[in-house]
């Protein structure tokens, strides 16, 4: 055994394995040595095995969905490239990225960095790791550097882990407490922040002041004088659980001639779906993970999401899985 210093290396000789011996001397000292040939059986069940398919750990952004050779070919005027279907599909869909689309899709990478730019450089919820260090330089509030050059797709990935799940899962839109039209209104109106249509939650008037309300029901109030809804969630009153609607105006500090400025109405629970602050595309059809897995402990334990997320990359970059 000789060490080099200069070198930095160690090396070694010798038969480490006893594999050199046994076939030496494994006739004359070693009794259940043989040269024959024999057969051996083995049984046995394994773990199940994870096989990772594409369509079940996918989570696109908002803006990656870029179809740039759909665009192209809704640009072209002349007949000879309308007709033509592999120059879109084949060609440029090959070069450029089409649905279903990877992450890194030449043309999905380049629209998302334009279309995110103030997301991805100027927003510290949502920027990415580089202009996140470069916004608390501006401010003289620099720490540890944990900055690592990583392949693009694992960035993007650490990027994600980056934001706080509150920004990438979004939150439900308030449009979903739509008091001010009510139910039988032939109109249609779109939210400006989630694109849903709004859907009316005021239901019909309580006009008897006998109403029942019960204990978690909310019901909706309405400030007659400035034409102002609010929902009210309701709990004991008098610890009772069941009471009238005049009980809990009471129990709100109204005066008896409540009626003369306010209304209740009842409350429908309907939400249209819209989720607003997100960094999440829950709208793309390639988008497949499920909104309700919300905790930190589903995304960053390991075996979490994000764990998932990367080792799918690697797999794929190594050459791994078989697309």
């Amino acid at each position: 055994m000789e060490y080099y210093l200069w070198a930095k290396s160690l090396q070694a000789a010798g038969d480490w394995t006893g594999w050199k011996w046994t076939n030496k001397y494994g006739l004359d000292y070693l009794p259940y040595y043989t040269n024959e040939t024999s057969y051996i059986t083995i049984t046995g069940e394994s773990s199940p095995i994870n096989f990772y398919d594409r369509s079940i750990y996918t989570a696109f952004k908002i803006n990656e969905d870029f179809d740039l050779a759909e665009k192209m070919y809704d640009a072209a005027s002349m007949p000879i490239l309308k007709n033509s279907e592999s120059l879109f599909n084949n060609f440029l869909g090959t070069i450029f990225g089409k649905k279903p689309f990877y992450q890194d899709d030449l043309a999905v990478v380049a629209y998302e960095k334009i279309a995110n730019f103030v997301l991805n450089n100027s927003d510290p919820d949502t920027c990415e790791i580089p202009q996140l260090y470069n916004l608390s330089k501006m401010i003289d509030s620099e720490g540890e550097n944990y900055q690592l050059d990583y392949p693009p797709t694992i960035r993007r990935i650490m990027n994600l882990g980056s934001v706080n799940l509150s920004k990438l899962l979004g939150v439900n839109c308030n449009c979903g407490l739509s008091f001010e039209r009510p139910n039988d209104c032939a109109k249609i109106q779109i939210c400006s922040y989630c694109k849903k249509e709004k859907k009316s939650n005021r239901g019909n008037l309580i006009s008897t002041l006998n109403y029942e309300v019960t204990a978690g029901t909310s019901v909706v109030l309405k400030n007659k004088s400035i034409n102002d809804y609010r929902l009210v969630p309701t709990g004991y009153v008098n610890s009772l659980t069941a009471y009238t609607i005049n009980d809990l105006a009471t129990s709100i500090g109204f005066n008896t001639d409540w009626q003369d400025f306010y209304e209740f109405y009842e409350y429908i629970p309907a939400w249209n779906g819209g989720i607003i602050e997100n960094l999440i595309d829950w709208n793309s059809e390639q988008t497949t993970i499920n909104r309700t897995i919300s905790t930190s402990n589903e995304w960053f334990r390991d075996e979490g999401l994000l764990d998932i997320f990367l080792n799918y990359e690697i797999y794929k970059g190594l050459g791994l899985l078989d697309e």
